[in-house]
């Protein structure tokens, strides 16, 4: 049985920086799917969150995402989402 198998794994900063290697938080995420867990990335950036689940679900991993401002709920112009 794998470590974290069904479990779920809530990663915040689980998107990407800007460049060739891979971050910390995207290493994570892909580290936890591969033993099992459903993933759920968390990151300012809602397109990189959106790549690392393509890449665990490349995998045959289990993954969402999710957009976390880290300003109360607003997005970058102060707006309420919905």
């Amino acid at each position: 049985m794998k470590r974290v198998e069904n479990k779920i794994a809530i990663v915040f900063g689980g998107g990407q920086t800007a460049g060739e290697a891979m971050g910390n938080g995207r290493a994570t995420c892909v580290t936890l799917a591969r033993e099992g867990a459903h993933v759920v990335v968390v990151d300012r950036d809602l397109t990189s969150a959106q790549e690392t689940v393509a890449l665990i679900h490349a995998a045959n991993g289990q993954a969402e995402c999710d957009l976390c401002t880290g300003n109360g709920g607003t997005d970058s112009r102060g707006q309420r989402p919905g």
